[in-house]
C-alpha cells in the first residue's frame, strides 16, 4: 500500500499540509549527521552556508573557551621558519595556559620567546564554528611549588608519550576569538 501524505481540508475546500517538518529538514542535517555515520570524515569539507558571518568575541567568552578543550596548538619560530605544535593543555590563574613537554623539545627551547596557541572548534553539520588566539611570551616553570601543583592538577598527560614534565606557561598579552554565526 502506497503511504500518502494527509492533506487538511480548509474551508472552502482548500487544502495544505501539515505543520509538523522533519527534524532532519528543519535543522538542516542529513540522517549520517543525525547519527554519527559522518564522523569519520575530514573535518572543514562541509558546504559553506550563504548566511553566515564571522563575527569577533569579546576576552571573556575568549577565557571562557579557553576551557572548553583540552589540546590546542602552539606556535613558534624555529631557525627553518614556523612550527606549529599539538599540545595537551590546562588553564591556570584565569587565562594562563600551561602544558608539558620534553626538556628536548622545540617547545622547551621557545622559553623567552613570543609565541601563539590557539584552538577550534568547527561543526560540519550546522557549517559553523570558532576560533581563539592567545599570544605571549613562553616561559618555562621552574618553582618547583608551581611544577607540583600543575602536576597534581592536569586532567591528562600528553598524548606524545614518554617522559613529559617540562612544565611550560604561557600568560597572553593579547586573546582574540572568531566565531561564524548564522543569520536565519
Amino acid at each position: 500500500m502506497r503511504r500518502q501524505r494527509q492533506l487538511h481540508r480548509l474551508p472552502g475546500g482548500a487544502r495544505r499540509q501539515p505543520r509538523h517538518r522533519h527534524p532532519r529538514n528543519v535543522l538542516g542535517v542529513t540522517v549520517d549527521d543525525l547519527t554519527g555515520a559522518s564522523a569519520d570524515q575530514v573535518r572543514g569539507r562541509a558546504p559553506a552556508r550563504h548566511d553566515t558571518a564571522l563575527v569577533t568575541l569579546d576576552e571573556e567568552e575568549c577565557r571562557m573557551l579557553l576551557g572548553t578543550h583540552g589540546v590546542g596548538r602552539i606556535a613558534v619560530f624555529t631557525p627553518e621558519g614556523p612550527a606549529v605544535l599539538p599540545v595537551n593543555y590546562m588553564v591556570v590563574a584565569g587565562t594562563a595556559i600551561a602544558f608539558r613537554t620534553a626538556a628536548e623539545t622545540l617547545a622547551a627551547r621557545a622559553a623567552g620567546t613570543e609565541i601563539a596557541f590557539e584552538i577550534d572548534n568547527i561543526d560540519d553539520v550546522t557549517a559553523g564554528g570558532w576560533s581563539v588566539l592567545a599570544v605571549g611570551e613562553l616561559q618555562a616553570v621552574t618553582d618547583p611549588e608551581e611544577i607540583r601543583h600543575l602536576t597534581t592538577t592536569a586532567r591528562s598527560h600528553p598524548w606524545a608519550g614518554g617522559p613529559r614534565t617540562h612544565w611550560m606557561k604561557l600568560a597572553p598579552f593579547r586573546l582574540t576569538g572568531r566565531r561564524v554565526v548564522h543569520r536565519s
